[in-house]
């Protein structure tokens, strides 16, 4: 199976077709164990600050979670994916 550094290359917002609304400022990536114990892989969408999450189309959000999974399988990754969308500034508050 592809290491969780391929995972992170391969999300990079310069190798993936995403669209360009919501604009999306990183994609991070990480390993995870879900609620059954299960390894999985955990990706947090970083949306810019300026970006109206409450305006994000149902299907935009399916069509950027379906790109990242769609990419990640044809790495050869078989565990699950969960993906989050955050701001950063809701990661950090001040």
């Amino acid at each position: 199976m592809p290491t969780i550094e391929e995972a992170r290359n391969a999300l990079d917002l310069h190798n993936l077709e995403l669209p360009k609304e919501p604009e999306i400022d990183e994609l991070q990536v990480r390993e995870y164990v879900d609620a059954d114990g299960d390894d999985a892989l955990y990706v947090q969408v970083i949306l810019s600050e300026g970006v109206d999450a409450a305006s994000i189309s149902g299907e935009k959000i399916m069509d950027i979670k379906d790109k990242i999974r769609a990419r990640l399988n044809s790495l050869g990754f078989r565990l699950f994916c969960y993906i989050s969308f955050v701001k950063a500034s809701e990661l950090h508050p001040h």
